[in-house]
């Protein structure tokens, strides 16, 4: 069924809004994708930017792609059971 949606989506030129609560088929299908939280879009682009960059920790820990290590940040360093990082405001990090 994936594939005649996406084949019949090119042929014809059209947009289409796929509805799906599995991630693999959204990513196999969608140009884009908007991740639904709460009723709320928490996450909207292109799907590979979606998945490899979620822009907040609540899309990240819905997708699965988070590791989440509890510590302090402390100035210019995040202090946490494995030792101590300079902190970041990279994207990526909440």
């Amino acid at each position: 069924m994936r594939e005649l949606v996406r084949d019949v989506q090119r042929e014809l030129g059209i947009t289409t809004l796929f509805v799906t609560h599995d991630q693999q088929e959204a990513l196999d299908v969608a140009d884009a994708v908007a991740v639904l939280l709460d009723g709320r879009i928490a996450a909207h682009g292109a799907t590979a930017q979606i998945w490899t960059h979620p822009p907040t920790l609540a899309a990240a820990r819905f997708l699965g792609v988070v590791n989440e290590l509890p510590g302090t940040r402390r100035g210019d360093r995040f202090d946490c059971a494995a030792g101590w990082n300079p902190a970041t405001t990279a994207p990526g990090c909440w």
